[in-house]
């Protein structure tokens, strides 16, 4: 597996969100959508929430702005998680388009 950046095309000229704007947007969605955004504190270099959601789906959601730049401790954890076989999405926009991407690539761990 490996990161998957989300948006995948990001303007040069995009307005700089903060990053917590990002965050509560995206998460309010993702809780409208049946999902369950944990906020993992005081855990440097993880991912900024772990999401739970139906049929046994998670994934890790790292959030960034269009400027900001992952830390060698986040790659090294990141690279972690994914070995594991975990889905890890680094979240730069708060758009619909994205949020759908990140529902429609969460993979269900959910064994039949």
């Amino acid at each position: 597996m490996q990161m998957v950046f989300l948006p995948y095309d990001v303007p040069r000229d995009a307005a700089v969100k903060r990053e917590r704007d990002i965050e509560r947007i995206v998460c309010r969605e993702l809780i409208h959508l049946g999902y369950l955004p944990i906020k993992m504190v005081d855990t440097a270099g993880y991912p900024d929430r772990v999401v739970l959601g139906p049929n046994g789906r998670h994934f890790f959601i790292e959030f960034k702005t269009i400027t900001g730049r992952l830390s060698p401790k986040q790659y090294e954890i990141f690279d972690i998680l994914l070995a594991l076989g975990h889905q890890v999405f680094v979240v730069r926009d708060n758009t619909k388009g994205v949020i759908d991407d990140l529902v429609a690539a969460s993979v269900s761990t959910r064994q039949s």
